[in-house]
Order: C-alpha cells, then sequence, then structure tokens
C-alpha cells in the first residue's frame, strides 16, 4: 500500500497475440492514479478476427508526484442492466453525483461486468464533460450485444485527475 505517493500521469499500453504468437491488436492510453488508490485501465473495442491467446500490458513514462490529494467525491450511483434480447444489446444505466465543491471539466467512467467466477466479460467507458458541484446527471454505457450472465457483478469507476498540473 502506497499513501503518499500517486502518479500524475503515465503511458501504458496492451498487446494481444494469437496462438502463433503474432501480435493481432494493440491499444494504449494515458492515465493517473491516486497514492493509495486500486484502479482498472478500461480499452474498450480492441477488436481481431483471431482468438486472442495472450496479452501483455506495459506502463511507460510515469510522472510519480508525493501528495496527500485524495479522488473527488464523485460517484456513480443508482445502477440498474438492461439487457433487450430483441434488440441484441445491453444498457447500463447510473446517475452521476458530483459531491464535491469542485467542477470538473473532464469525467472519465468506466463499467466492467463480470460473472459469477470474476471474469471480466464486458467493458465500457464514456467521458462526461464540464460536470458542476452538486450536479447530478444521467449516464449510460452501452454493448452490442446481450449480456446473458444471469447474476452478473457491475463495478463502475469515476477518474478524475486533479493530480496534473493546471493547463
Amino acid at each position: 500500500p502506497n499513501i503518499k505517493l500517486g502518479a500524475q500521469s503515465f503511458d501504458y499500453e496492451f498487446r494481444f497475440y494469437d496462438d502463433a504468437g503474432v501480435l493481432v491488436a494493440e491499444r494504449g492510453g494515458q492515465s493517473f492514479i491516486f497514492p493509495g488508490e486500486m484502479m482498472h485501465l478500461v480499452e474498450a473495442s480492441a477488436e481481431t478476427f483471431r482468438t486472442i491467446k495472450r496479452a501483455t500490458f506495459a506502463i511507460k513514462n510515469v510522472q510519480w508526484l508525493f501528495t496527500d490529494k485524495a479522488p473527488p467525491d464523485v460517484v456513480l450511483g443508482d445502477k440498474q442492466l438492461n439487457v433487450d434480447l430483441l434488440k441484441k444489446s445491453s444498457l447500463l444505466s447510473a446517475t452521476l453525483v458530483n459531491r464535491s465543491l469542485l467542477d470538473f471539466r473532464d469525467v472519465f467512467l468506466s463499467s466492467l461486468i463480470l460473472d459469477t467466477e470474476g471474469n471480466v466479460i464486458a467493458v465500457s467507458k464514456v467521458t462526461e464533460k464540464n460536470l458542476m458541484t452538486g450536479e447530478t446527471r444521467p449516464v449510460v454505457f452501452s454493448w452490442p450485444f446481450p449480456i446473458a450472465e444471469k447474476n452478473p457483478v457491475v463495478i463502475t469507476e469515476v477518474r478524475i485527475n486533479t493530480l496534473a498540473k493546471p493547463r
């Protein structure tokens, strides 16, 4: 557990390989992490027509920072997963609530759906803009397939980088 060191920025990369060891897809991006925080990195739509047999993950260019900052008090509540078998789709509706005293320009939201054994079966991410202090707004995550799991576990995360230097 790290209680004083966060990363205001880091680059990451996922690489996906088939059973012959051939690179079939790669995805990457940039993120951050608060001291003591546990979080997921979600990259949706890494499409390939080959079966993925192995994946690698790398973190690069970390900008470490000693800080006492904690994530802002912004939450997702009232989550409801709806599966439409006719439209062959799934929607997760939730309510985004800014309980902090600050306004935020960029709010990054992710959702992970797990089966009863803890395996990730679906991920989605959404970016919300200009969330004002005290504001409540609806948010929807979507998937172009029905989530067939009977009792899925739904994990949602709110990510706001207050560690970054002001622009």
